[in-house]
């Protein structure tokens, strides 16, 4: 039972996800509850969520919106509502830029020059017996990587895509309770204003130096550059045969869900690693000495060995299931359907 206004809200910590699973230790695997205003049903088992995400996948394919998706997102891209927008983007998305292996393989050199830069630093602080702040770091070189990836060079937008990432995860009283929408009592309003219009100037400035540099470079020289993803973004805005037309504001919200989806996650995650590593010496001996195996001790470790290396792929496995750097996916239902015994609507 919640209270009036505010539902089961009393009952969610911070850390909204061990809350739920406290739950569900009391009451099982389905939960259900209301958030302000929102009913929810919480899914805290394997089998159910197979379920709910792939037996039933078209009655959950739609996501809430929410306050932030609707002002800096613009409810396009990843996080549009089902419907033919959000099936071109997944397309685009999974077929041309993350699909393609050609395409993945291209950015190796780049992605592995920045991994080597980092080793460098953190060698050279280790020498001299400085303290080094390890999340700024992985974040920094997160950055580094995505930037070039999507943009082809190096953009410093990880403050403001810090500050997305933590907006995008906080808890926003007017996408809960009704009333709240028209008193922004967090000031939520005003913070997603400022960060929209930082992340704008970013894009806007990057489209206008891409058309510079397309409209100056000859035939040649396009063919022989390796295009990122904003030439392929750009190429498909062009594209007047293309299955939908996109839009700006598409372009936009890609570039926030790639900066987002790539920055924190994996820095957070490489993060966790190195924690639990250095907290357990038995199990980071054991990784050092398959690196060994692998390497010779002659060489540092690439792409390419990972399939050589199953023990430090279970780890980061288990880093994975222990810290997940995306603990909850939200879905809204979108039509009548069974689940089990249950009738959600």
């Amino acid at each position: 039972m919640g209270l009036p206004i505010i539902g089961n809200c009393h009952q969610l910590g911070p850390l909204i996800h061990r809350s739920f699973h406290k739950l569900s230790l009391h009451y099982g695997p389905l939960v259900s509850l209301r958030l302000g205003s929102v009913p929810c049903v919480v899914v805290i088992s394997a089998e159910y969520a197979k379920e709910f995400l792939q037996n039933k996948e078209l009655s959950f394919n739609s996501r809430g919106v929410t306050m932030v998706v609707t002002r800096i997102m613009k409810d396009s891209a990843g996080f549009a509502p089902y419907g033919p927008c959000w099936k071109f983007v997944r397309k685009l998305t999974m077929n041309e830029l993350l699909g393609s292996r050609r395409t993945i393989y291209s950015f190796h050199s780049l992605r592995a020059k920045e991994y080597h830069r980092l080793l460098r630093f953190l060698d050279k602080k280790s020498e001299t017996g400085e303290v080094v702040n390890l999340s700024e770091a992985l974040v920094n070189s997160t950055n580094t990587i995505i930037s070039q990836m999507i943009l082809g060079w190096s953009q410093k937008a990880g403050e403001v895509i810090r500050d997305i990432t933590q907006i995008l995860g906080q808890f926003n009283l007017a996408d809960y309770i009704w009333f709240c929408k028209y008193l922004d009592l967090q000031e939520f309003g005003k913070r997603i204003e400022g960060i929209g219009k930082r992340f704008d100037a970013i894009a806007e400035r990057e489209e206008l130096r891409k058309k510079k540099k397309n409209g100056e470079a000859d035939c040649e020289r396009e063919q022989q550059q390796e295009k990122d993803f904003m030439d392929m973004l750009l190429d498909f805005v062009r594209d007047e045969n293309s299955d939908m037309k996109l839009m700006k504001v598409h372009l936009k919200s890609l570039l926030v869900d790639f900066f987002t989806a790539g920055t924190d996650t994996k820095a957070n995650t490489i993060e966790w690693a190195v924690a639990e590593l250095i907290n357990n010496p038995k199990v980071l001996k054991k990784v050092r000495q398959e690196i060994d195996s692998v390497v010779q001790n002659n060489r540092l470790v690439n792409e390419s060995d990972i399939p050589n290396l199953p023990y430090i792929q279970a780890i980061m496995t288990e880093i994975l299931r222990l810290h997940p750097a995306a603990p909850l996916i939200p879905r809204k239902c979108i039509k009548d359907c069974e689940i089990g015994n249950l009738v959600k609507n």
